[in-house]
């Protein structure tokens, strides 16, 4: 299975960390996870749609992280401790901006409308990150020991995990604003399967719904039958009792007669 490096950042990034983001950049916690949250997937998505789109970036890419302090993947909030905030902010800015090129600011102004927090604490937040990432991302280029094509294909396979990894208010302003048709990409693929996986609920609901009908048809009709056949029987045992109460009657009427004979003349006689 393919690692997760949007896992891996977040790893470096919990509630002591994003408090020391918050508190270097003036701006609350609340802000600062925003900001993470909409910020993580989007460098990680613009890392990989520039490596898979241009032949050239992967080298340049590999020479960028052979500039990064292996220390930070695995202690990002020692990196931040006394002024290593804003080395940690001048360093990421610069890399960041040739990442995003003219994008930068709008991209910045999207997170900042995204999170609440301010466009500069978005942007300074948003350059710490930035070595964060690509210390991940060499790690595990040397702990795969992967080589230019090894790591293009590990960059690949995050696709999907980072359109997952995006939050949606994100994912919509990013998607409408036509900015990084690449990571918006990678949100549409992640839709697509949201819409796939919604339509076979669908086909399962509307297959057991129909089962659910035949069932019930059938044990209507079964109980239709078993109720004609009853009604059969009660008037078949109605008819012969009816039948008997006739024939019994016109037995009896002749006795009846010459009782009622005897009665007259026994009342005329005396």
């Amino acid at each position: 299975m393919s690692v997760n490096l949007i896992e891996l950042v977040n790893s470096q990034l919990g509630d002591s960390v994003l408090e020391q983001l918050g508190g270097a950049v003036g701006e609350s916690t609340e802000h600062t996870r925003s900001v993470v949250e909409a910020g993580v997937p989007t460098i990680l998505g613009s890392i990989v749609d520039r490596v898979s789109s241009d032949p050239n970036a992967a080298g340049m890419l590999s020479g960028a992280l052979d500039g990064i302090d292996d220390g930070i993947a695995d202690d990002f909030t020692g990196m931040l401790g006394g002024d290593g905030a804003a080395a940690l902010e001048k360093s990421g800015g610069g890399l960041l901006g040739g990442l995003l090129g003219d994008n930068m600011s709008d991209v910045v102004d999207m997170i900042s409308s995204f999170s609440g927090a301010s466009k500069g604490s978005s942007s300074s937040i948003l350059g710490m990150l930035m070595p964060l990432v690509l210390g991940i991302i060499g790690k595990q280029q040397k702990s795969q020991d992967l080589d230019l094509d090894g790591l293009v294909d590990m960059l690949d396979g995050q696709k999907d995990m980072i359109g997952a990894a995006m939050p949606s208010g994100m994912g919509d302003l990013l998607s409408k604003s036509g900015l990084l048709p690449g990571v918006a990409g990678m949100l549409t693929g992640g839709a697509g399967k949201l819409s796939d996986a919604a339509s076979d609920a669908a086909d399962a609901v509307s297959g057991a719904a129909s089962d659910a009908a035949d069932s019930a048809s059938q044990a209507a009709s079964k109980v239709a039958d078993e109720a004609s056949h009853a009604a059969s029987s009660a008037a078949e045992t109605a008819g012969q009792a009816a039948s008997a109460g006739s024939s019994m009657i016109r037995r009896l009427l002749p006795i009846a007669i010459a009782v009622i004979v005897i009665l007259l003349l026994l009342k005329y006689m005396t």
